[in-house]
């Protein structure tokens, strides 16, 4: 959270001085964000980076309670053991 704070803010700050610089038609945003503001773009980015690494950690933990898939086992189920076919009689429920 602290991380995501942090990025927001230097994102925010680079897109706020581009916003009130006066860019003319030949200075564009892009030749102002990689000229004047290279260093600040880059470090934002690579915060934005550290921020979603950090939150992929988080919720790829292990935990133990959770159910996970085989997916081997399930592709190699046998479906005569894995259906049960029950004879149902007309107006009766199961």
């Amino acid at each position: 959270m602290y991380l995501y704070s942090i990025s927001f803010y230097l994102f925010s700050l680079v897109a706020v001085f581009s916003a009130l610089m006066v860019i003319s038609a030949r200075n564009p945003v892009h030749s102002v964000l990689y000229t004047d503001y290279f260093y600040l773009f880059q470090i934002s980015g690579l915060i934005l980076l550290v921020a979603m690494v950090g939150s992929i950690t988080l919720t790829l933990r292990d935990r133990g309670q959770v159910k996970r898939q085989n997916i081997s086992s399930q592709n190699f189920i046998d479906a005569n053991n894995a259906i049960e076919k029950k004879k149902i009689k007309l107006g009766k429920g199961i």
